[in-house]
């Protein structure tokens, strides 16, 4: 957008969380053009309207919250894809065992996520060929595309969720919400950490890309999504030589898979989860 304007210096995103007369998280995201004035500007007015803000040092996909929450999102489609649990399952961990307001498959049912993601698919590969810079993270691309065969062949079936009354639950009608029932005995055979660790490995990445603090991913995550605690938080108190084994052995489990560097632990663990 910037790159059409005569002025891209002063072109800066506003990421707004839903419903935003009540989430407090803004991220402000600077784009290679966007100068410090621009920053300061939309920072003040985000305090003045009595908002937390949080600056996205880089322009890249689904900012620090959404792109952090996605790799707990796409590993759960996945464990789903390879027949490992069904979704009323992890949700039921989420919920029960690590307090999320809502389950993975629940909140995207509530988001019509199936039908975001597939139309957000249309315009991925073109986007990231013009500006490679915006989905830099080769592995998470190539594990993305697996997730998403779940989110296809929902969306083929018109199972996108509220929407149309069905998607990972079932609702009364198309359009209206109601609670679906996921009892806390679902999710006691599923391990937090076989969910969380590749998205706490994504963190430590951004990190590492100066993408965000630790501080700021952990925030983003609590501001966002609710989140009792963030990944970075959650990552410390697993400690890295647990979420190092469980990446590691996604590694030698799904070796012949074509996503398996996904899982690959990332050599700032150690650094960033002291």
């Amino acid at each position: 957008m910037a790159e059409v304007t005569s002025r891209p210096n002063k072109v800066i995103g506003i990421h707004w969380f839903y419903p935003p007369q009540i989430m407090r998280l803004i991220e402000i995201i600077k784009s290679k053009y966007t100068d410090d004035e621009s920053v300061n500007i939309v920072i003040k007015i985000s305090h003045r309207l009595g908002k937390i803000p949080i600056l996205v040092k880089r322009d890249i996909r689904g900012f620090i919250a959404n792109r952090i929450y996605r790799a707990i999102r796409y590993e759960s489609y996945a464990m789903v894809l390879r027949g490992e649990y069904a979704p009323i399952e992890i949700d039921s961990m989420l919920k029960y065992k690590l307090k999320f307001p809502m389950g993975v498959f629940e909140l995207a049912d509530f988001l019509d996520s199936v039908e975001i993601e597939m139309l957000e698919d249309k315009h991925f590969k073109e986007l990231r060929n013009k500006y490679p810079e915006w989905e830099p993270h080769e592995e998470y691309v190539v594990f993305r595309e697996y997730a998403l065969r779940l989110v296809k062949r929902y969306y083929e079936a018109n199972l996108i969720g509220v929407k149309t009354g069905k998607g990972f639950y079932q609702y009364p009608e198309p359009g209206k919400y109601a609670k679906p029932n996921i009892p806390e005995s679902a999710g006691e055979k599923v391990e937090p950490l076989n969910v969380l660790a590749p998205a706490i490995n994504l963190a430590v990445w951004m990190v590492s890309q100066r993408i965000a603090t630790s501080e700021e991913c952990d925030l983003a995550l609590k501001l966002g999504y609710n989140l009792p605690k963030g990944l970075i938080e959650l990552g410390r108190e697993y400690g890295v030589k647990a979420i190092t084994e469980t990446l590691e052995y996604k590694m030698r489990k799904y070796k012949d898979s074509e996503y398996s560097k996904f899982y690959n632990p990332h050599p700032a663990l150690q650094n960033i989860l002291k």
